[in-house]
């Protein structure tokens, strides 16, 4: 127990003593303080004594003991200890309840400086960052001196006396003791003769932390707590090195954007390959080492680590200059003529600042940026200005404020308003010269190279600027032009990559060499937009886009105006839907029309039989279920023909249902149908929730989608034609909002979900009933059953399930006004939509106590969990609507907060509009 004892009108801070009991007399003494301490039921002076007999014995070393316990002792220990610490919490919780608003002073007995903390600081902290402590620490190890002395009018002793155990008490768990660095026994200090040993035999072990704006800017904690949430790795995953650029340090991705936002960089912890990368032990060890030696170097040379990404255990990857740096040549090489240049010529383009912290890095060279300059000048003028004026007023002794230096003036209109000049990176791409294909952006290079003729009829290509000849190769020479030459690469400019196919941001000239341009969205594109997408450059804001010219329209800037007044109006398309009551209520007329003709027109059918006796060369006994919108009553001519095929006892989940079996149905498949000229463009989807195989049938230029897991989707469709069938303005409401969505275009949230939500609202006012209550009437006790869930056996008539519900009795513009309304303000940070009950379920529900105070309507989704290969209901998505049938699938998983915030604006101004004033 720390003491404070009066002497000369101060307190002075005294460390426990030193003191030896055995295994049997820790453990017991533990046992009966843990309980004095947790009932609480002696008084104050009882109380105060046990606590100051158990913290002697447990500060003594003695503890050391503690280490040599068997395994039954260890637990019994550990749960002691973890019920002290509970208890403990609670009672310096009580004790600073009142305590918040107080502060203390303590004096330094050698320099006499005061240092004054609040209650609410860790006191610890503060005396150990003070330049005596160390020395004062090894005199009372040594000597046992007094410390800190506390001045006797901040507070009285009980205060003082609480106040020390505490800040003690958590800095004991936060940093570790004094650690010798010499070879002998550690005990040493305790011995009797610590007076002869050396203020240098011991070390302060605190963690190290890197530079507070170092931090702030590359490792900001609010954003780096988000993405713990994901990776549980305590070490920093992810590294912002600019505003539009950030580096995942475990699983080596480049993120580029013109922003990089929050919800980007925990979108890329979420995925599937941080995961994964976050349980390797080489990559732990690979960050761990990483972080080690930026933490132990200076914070000007910590600045420079925007620049740098872990390579291996000794080694790192400069970014900016495309070299390997082992650790020890690290700051060599950030004192390097090429790095520094680099550095400076990224300084140097104004319009460019890529990464964070500049102008400490040039401060680093001893450089002085032109604000840096700007600002000894402006301070120079303030002290001259402050003390002209205080000889003006020295009379009054009243010292004016120097005022703040005049604010830089915000870019014109007129620069912010500049007209984008995009061409073609390759003018003539169907030539097979090569100097043809060298891009617009390196036109400054092509003035080197020449075409050269060989005796034997060949040609090179020569490059006066490095003296060499190449092979008349357009891979070589681009290369060499943009990768391979120092002397080229420092005349081409720096722009930005974009792949709009991708959705893609690439780092470099490099990096956009290396770019899968025969991914699988490339080759997933539509036929007739294939020939359209080629390379362009921004020559305005040094921009490379890979797309056609609905890319360039997204880059474009729309009338001028600002993104915050964009996403305050509606798209012109739905201004144009919602004119007038009456062309509202033609287009919902017209949608019907054509989705009953989708139904009605043999195509589906015609299909679906090519498809049966196509894959039967595989599947003898295959069966083909088709589903979606084209079945279900909400589809166009253009909509995509979704198929369920079951080869055999599938179709409620019992058989082929692991991953392999999915991949190995789809490759035989793909046997099927490659000796078949009427199939194109088959493509294999294996890593989605339900794999799916793609193909395009060309007698019916249709293109259809083959799934072979389970026919739970076949019987989605089923629910929602019933749906439809229930209440008559279900399905123009349906597609109506399925056109409105068209114009919205967000992100992850697809036609289903759609209409789903507009399912529940129905459900939500009486106008339709709950999965769970249709089951019930049908026939509860008849139920299919498919992979676990419940589906609904229909054998009732509509007549009679009509009985139980309400007709709406208004028009669909007044539906749809009534919809956007609800969910302009649903709360969806706190509920999920959840169509099984018809109502809202509380988030929290799912998490607390493993699920089970969710109702029991959700059984099946708890049973599901308990079995071998259990799918927790994805939470952590923004917006959460429940499958209808299958309660582990959130429809909107992958839903962004930015995404909620632009449907709910939309609907917000869709109902305002829909007003029809």
């Amino acid at each position: 127990m720390n003491h404070l004892k009066s002497n000369n009108s101060n307190y002075i801070f005294h460390l426990p003593e030193i003191l030896r009991q055995d295994d049997e007399e820790i453990l017991h003494a533990l046992e009966n303080k843990t309980n004095a301490v947790v009932k609480n039921i002696y008084n104050v002076e009882y109380v105060q004594s046990e606590i100051e007999n158990f913290l002697r014995l447990f500060n003594s070393s003695c503890r050391l003991s503690l280490l040599n316990c068997n395994e039954n002792e260890r637990e019994n220990f550990t749960f002691l200890l973890l019920l002290l610490e509970n208890s403990v919490k609670s009672a310096l919780k009580e004790l600073h309840h009142n305590n918040k608003i107080k502060s203390y002073s303590f004096r330094c007995p050698i320099c006499e400086d005061v240092i004054t903390t609040k209650s609410n600081e860790n006191i610890w902290e503060t005396l150990q960052s003070h330049h005596h402590f160390e020395d004062l620490y090894f005199q009372f190890l040594t000597e046992g001196c007094t410390g800190f002395q506390q001045d006797t009018d901040t507070m009285d002793c009980n205060e003082a006396d609480s106040t020390m155990n505490n800040s003690f008490g958590d800095s004991d768990t936060e940093y570790s003791e004094a650690i010798p660095t010499t070879s002998g026994e550690q005990n040493n200090l305790h011995s009797g003769n610590e007076k002869n040993v050396d203020v240098n035999s011991f070390r302060f072990n605190f963690p190290l932390r890197y530079d507070e704006l170092v931090e702030s800017k590359v490792y900001p904690p609010g954003l780096m707590w988000g993405i713990r949430r994901y990776d549980k790795i305590k070490d920093y995953t992810i590294q912002r090195c600019g505003p539009s650029r950030a580096s995942c340090l475990i699983c080596h991705c480049e993120m580029n954007g013109l922003r990089i936002s929050k919800h980007m960089l925990i979108g890329h912890a979420m995925g599937q390959r941080h995961i994964n990368a976050s349980k390797s032990e080489t990559v732990l060890e690979m960050l761990q080492f990483y972080h080690n030696f930026w933490l132990n170097q200076e914070p000007l040379i910590q600045t420079h680590q925007v620049y740098f990404r872990p390579y291996s255990i000794p080694t790192f990857r400069c970014a900016l200059c495309l070299e390997i740096v082992h650790a020890e040549g690290v700051v060599s090489h950030i004192f390097s003529d090429t790095h520094k240049d680099y550095v400076i010529r990224n300084y140097n383009k104004r319009d460019r600042k890529e990464y964070y912290l500049i102008e400490l890095q040039l401060q680093l060279y001893g450089i002085k940026t032109e604000k840096q300059n700007e600002d000894d000048k402006q301070n120079k003028e303030e002290n001259n200005k402050t003390k002209k004026e205080a000889k003006e007023k020295i009379k009054k002794k009243q010292y004016t404020d120097s005022k703040i230096p005049p604010r830089r003036k915000s870019a014109s209109s007129k620069e912010l308003t500049a007209e984008h000049k995009i061409i073609r990176s390759i003018e003539r791409p169907e030539s097979t010269d090569v100097f043809d294909h060298i891009p617009n952006r390196m036109k400054e290079q092509r003035k080197y190279l020449t075409r050269k003729s060989l005796p034997d009829g060949s040609a090179v290509v020569s490059c006066s600027l490095c003296k060499i000849d190449l092979k008349n190769d357009l891979k070589i020479v681009r290369n060499h032009i943009s990768l391979a030459s120092p002397a080229h690469v420092d005349l081409n400019e720096i722009y930005k990559y974009y792949c709009e196919i991708c959705n893609i941001w690439e780092q470099g000239e490099m990096g956009w060499s290396r770019h899968n341009f025969k991914s699988k969205r490339h080759l997933n594109m539509a036929e007739s937009r294939k020939p359209n997408v080629t390379e362009y450059e921004c020559t305005t804001c040094k921009t490379v886009i890979f797309g056609d010219e609905l890319s360039l329209a997204r880059h474009l800037p729309k009338d001028g105006r600002s993104k915050k007044e964009r996403s305050n109006q509606l798209p012109d398309g739905v201004k144009l839907l919602f004119k007038s009551k009456q062309d509202l209520l033609a287009e919902g007329a017209n949608l019907v029309a054509q989705a009953e003709e989708v139904l009605t027109i043999p195509d589906t059918r015609v299909c679906c039989e090519k498809l049966e006796e196509a894959l039967r060369e595989q599947f003898e006994n295959c069966k083909v279920y088709p589903f979606g919108s084209r079945i279900s009553g909400i589809g166009t001519k253009s909509s995509d023909l979704d198929v369920f095929v079951d080869t055999g006892d599938m179709y409620y989940g019992q058989r082929n249902q692991d991953p392999s079996d999915q991949v190995t149905l789809i490759r035989k498949a793909i046997k099927a149908f490659a000796k078949n000229r009427d199939y194109e463009n088959q493509h294999a989807v294996s890593t989605a929730r339900t794999p799916i195989l793609k193909l395009h049938y060309v007698p019916l230029n249709l293109d259809c989608d083959l799934s072979f897991k389970h026919g739970l989707s076949v019987e989605n469709t089923k629910f929602l034609k019933y749906c439809l069938e229930l209440q008559p303005i279900a399905q123009p409401f349906i597609l109506l909002v399925k056109k409105w969505s068209s114009y919205i275009l967000l992100e992850c949230v697809n036609t289903y979900a759609f209409a789903v939500m507009c399912i529940f609202y129905l459900q939500v006012n009486g106008f339709l009933l709950s999965v769970e209550r249709l089951r019930n009437l049908h026939n509860s006790n008849n139920l299919t059953i498919i992979n676990g869930w419940k589906a609904i056996t229909y054998s009732l008539s509509l007549e009679e399930i009509k009985k139980h519900i309400k007709i709406y009795p208004r028009s669909v513009d007044e539906l749809l006004k009534e919809f956007f309304e609800y969910f302009s303000k649903f709360d969806f940070n706190s509920y999920v939509v959840c169509p099984l009950l018809g109502r809202v379920v509380n988030r929290s529900l799912f998490e607390t106590n493993s699920g089970q105070d969710l109702p029991k309507e959700m059984n099946d989704y708890l049973v599901q969990l308990e079995g071998d290969d259990p799918e927790v209901f994805k939470l952590k998505s923004f917006m959460c609507v429940q499958d209808p049938f299958d309660l582990s699938h959130n429809l909107t998983k992958a839903v962004q907060q930015g995404t909620v915030k632009n449907f709910q604006n939309m609907c917000k101004l869709s109902a305002k509009h829909l007003a029809f004033n």
